[in-house]
């Protein structure tokens, strides 16, 4: 509840902040797969309209961020792209990892708010 609270904008939020997501991705198009757990750790800079996540060395612009959602779409390869969208809500994540060749991976998890840690600092 607090994330919602916060990402809402009921209090004072936090311009900067972390986001800990566990859930699952299920495979879709790939032979033999089931789904995996899913741990991520993002960090948001909402001001700079930045974001990072555990893979990346470089922040990535937010895509969109609106009254419900913060849209967080990267290009991992030029053959794969990551598309979540993050509940402002109840900091559930869905989202999906296409891979041009018509596979994708389909994710579904929950978030915990934590404060900004910026893991990588030259990513902001």
């Amino acid at each position: 509840m607090l994330i919602a609270i916060l990402m809402a904008g009921a209090v004072a939020a936090p311009t900067k902040f972390d986001l800990v997501c566990k859930g699952r991705n299920t495979f879709v198009g790939f032979a033999d797969q089931k789904p995996i757990a899913y741990e991520e750790r993002f960090s948001i800079d909402l001001a700079a309209g930045l974001f990072s996540d555990s893979d990346h060395v470089a922040a990535t612009k937010i895509a969109k961020v609106d009254d419900q959602t913060v849209w967080l779409v990267q290009t991992i390869t030029p053959q794969v792209s990551q598309y979540l969208a993050v509940s402002r809500f109840d900091g559930s994540v869905s989202g999906e990892t296409d891979y041009r060749d018509g596979h994708k991976i389909e994710l579904t998890a929950t978030c915990k708010f934590e404060p900004f840690s910026a893991w990588d600092h030259r990513a902001f």
